[in-house]
């Protein structure tokens, strides 16, 4: 099958037109579950459509491939005639004006030569392209492949009671539902809650008396604001005045 230079153009911008948009997030329920199937559909039509094209274009390049061996052989063969019959060429004095002379006379056959090779670069750098783009869509059903995958193990969760990938709920005390605590308290404990098993927070351990759960108490109410900074950068805060967790068990 031959395909001219305008036929080839026609390929390429075809193939161009391709293309197979997925969204970040295939687990939303208005894409539904005919989502990833369409766009695996549609992914399998065009990869077959530039398969198609591209065994076009390699039936092509070898049919050029051959016409440009077999005029090379026929170039070759008249040069050699000419250089052995022809009056005119013989009369030259040296190999080379031979041949130069020889190669004038058959400027058609060297025209359709070059005429081939142009044609034959063309269409290895279509194959080329073209190649490429069937490159792409089988990356593009993988990442379809990956996203089904990604929603199969997000409804698995979800059936089994979890929340899927969905952010986790923040409360306003910046703790999450069944996760981390708050980083810090919202509220100042009170050391007589600390006393007791019923109010005191699970993290902190009973205290010893009543003068323990007043410590750990003014440990975690403290506090320190912008104002407690030294303004002087050289001035150094008195370590010895100041408490740290260990010292409290």
């Amino acid at each position: 099958m031959e395909l001219t230079q305008e036929k080839l153009g026609d390929m390429l911008e075809e193939i161009g037109s391709y293309e197979v948009v997925l969204e970040p997030d295939p687990t939303q329920p208005h894409l539904g579950t005919k989502y990833l199937q369409k766009a695996l559909s549609d992914c399998r039509n065009y990869m077959n459509r530039v398969q198609y094209y591209l065994s076009q274009v390699k039936m092509h390049e070898r049919l050029l491939r051959t016409k440009l061996k077999l005029a090379e052989s026929d170039f070759e063969l008249k040069i050699a005639e000419k250089l052995a019959d022809d009056v005119l060429v013989r009369k030259q004095s040296s190999i080379e004006d031979r041949k130069a002379l020889a190669m004038t006379m058959l400027r058609d056959e060297h025209t359709y030569i070059a005429t081939l090779r142009s044609e034959l670069i063309d269409t290895e750098d279509t194959a080329k392209l073209i190649k490429a783009k069937y490159d792409h869509l089988k990356g593009t059903v993988a990442d379809i492949k990956m996203q089904r995958s990604l929603v199969r193990d997000d409804a698995m969760i979800r059936m089994e009671g979890a929340g899927g990938f969905d952010k986790p709920v923040v409360n306003q005390d910046r703790s999450i539902p069944s996760g981390m605590r708050a980083p810090v308290n919202k509220d100042d404990l009170n050391p007589t809650d600390l006393l007791s098993g019923a109010k005191r927070p699970d993290y902190i351990p009973e205290p010893v008396d009543t003068q323990h759960a007043q410590m750990i108490a003014d440990f975690f109410n403290s506090k320190i604001t912008i104002d407690d900074v030294a303004p002087v950068a050289s001035a150094k805060p008195d370590l010895s005045k100041m408490s740290s967790y260990d010292d409290l068990f």
